[in-house]
């Protein structure tokens, strides 16, 4: 009797730990309340995961319910202000997930996913918050560059967490102001999404 009482007590414990950090795999992000990760993906022609908001309990939805903008499905669900900035929040909790990305955004005329190995959970977190201050098509891609050489820094793990650190004070500071006259979260940084330059005519001047 003895010997089953201690092996429950040393296995269940050990078990139910294993069990956590087996879900904690790939993220680090808790439960959230408008987004969610999708399955992986493992056929090599779109490898990877991607964020995507969560589906409504509704029959009437299409399909292409994940492949629309992010931003037309919030307008279709009628998002308020107050859930549009917790959507900002829950990107952000997207830090140190690097599991391949297979995102598709529509830029520059068509739907397109970043192919590069370094395009991951937490740079597409990066970039959706990004799109999210926008309006119309922004031209910039969803390649993080340093600014003054022009290179790809995507793949560039202290870089990125700068970057986050960089969008969480951006945060912050424009909750104080209550999101009015806005700006680029890397303007006047070091940093800059490729073909980011002469996009303010796409910013939303408040959110």
């Amino acid at each position: 009797m003895r010997t089953i009482l201690f092996f429950l007590c040393f296995t269940v414990p050990v078990i139910l730990l294993s069990c956590r950090l087996k879900n904690k795999v790939g993220s680090n992000v808790r439960q959230q309340k408008y987004l969610e990760k999708t399955a992986l993906i493992r056929d090599k022609r779109a490898y990877g995961q991607s964020i995507v908001l969560i589906k409504p309990p509704a029959e009437n939805w299409a399909d292409d319910f994940i492949a629309k903008d992010d931003r037309a499905i919030m307008g279709t669900l009628n998002f308020t202000r107050e859930m549009r900035i917790q959507v900002l929040k829950e990107l952000l909790s997207y830090e140190n997930d690097t599991v391949k990305s297979n995102k598709l955004f529509y830029i520059r005329g068509r739907w397109k996913n970043v192919e590069s190995k370094d395009f991951t959970i937490e740079v597409e977190a990066l970039y959706s918050f990004t799109r999210m201050l926008t309006r119309d098509m922004p031209r910039m891609l969803p390649v993080l560059i340093e600014r003054k050489t022009g290179k790809n820094i995507t793949g560039e793990r202290k870089k990125i967490a700068e970057i986050y650190a960089i969008y969480r004070k951006w945060l912050k500071k424009n909750e104080k102001s209550n999101f009015q006259h806005i700006q680029y979260p890397l303007t006047g940084t070091p940093f800059d999404w490729d073909g980011g330059e002469g996009n303010d005519k796409y910013l939303n001047k408040a959110f």
